[in-house]
């Protein structure tokens, strides 16, 4: 489970994920706020190709 990690595009997606003690990773596309009271996942960016090179590199 520790290599599992949820990437989505909704916030409260990635904070179900991170409540339930998984990890998670925002694709935030539309620019909207995150919403203030959910947990924030250690891995966003505006493309799927952001989220990819940050896994790379926590994983090297």
């Amino acid at each position: 489970m520790e290599n599992l990690r949820l990437v989505a595009t909704h916030d409260w997606d990635t904070h179900g994920a991170l409540t339930a003690g998984l990890k998670a990773a925002f694709i935030n596309r539309s620019g909207a706020p995150y919403h203030p009271l959910y947990l924030k996942p250690d891995i966003q960016s505006t493309s799927m190709h952001g989220i990819v090179d940050q896994i790379i590199a926590r994983s090297t």
